[in-house]
């Protein structure tokens, strides 16, 4: 009657800091001097890490965070551990149902400015 910590949860949660980079560039650019920042070469250089932090997001977050719905929706159904599986599906769910009006089409955007 354990918690449903399953690889795919772990692995969910362990994915959040996979997207810093992007988060890197943002912080790094408001340490340069601004031609550098203005130039074409940062420019592709933060939309590539956008780009990088949103494909972590759709294509390793969300399949993981499925897997674990289906993991803990038979013990929450059971009644086990109730508080604790519920904030775990909650953790794992809320980027599934956000992905497909946030980060898919801010990803569109994304790769579309790389490949102009």
């Amino acid at each position: 009657m354990g918690i449903a910590a399953s690889p795919a949860f772990l692995t969910h949660m362990g994915i959040a800091g996979l997207p810093c980079l992007n988060e890197a560039t943002w912080v790094t650019a408001g340490l340069l001097p601004p031609h550098w920042v203005e130039s074409r070469r940062w420019q592709k250089l933060q939309v590539a890490a956008s780009v990088y932090g949103l494909a972590v997001v759709v294509f390793l977050s969300c399949p993981s965070g499925l897997i674990t719905t289906v993991a803990i929706a038979p013990r929450m159904l059971r009644g086990e551990r109730l508080v604790a599986h519920i904030v775990m599906l909650l953790c794992a769910l809320g980027p599934v149902l956000q992905a497909p009006f946030v980060q898919v089409p801010m990803l569109r955007s994304g790769v579309r400015k790389l490949l102009r």
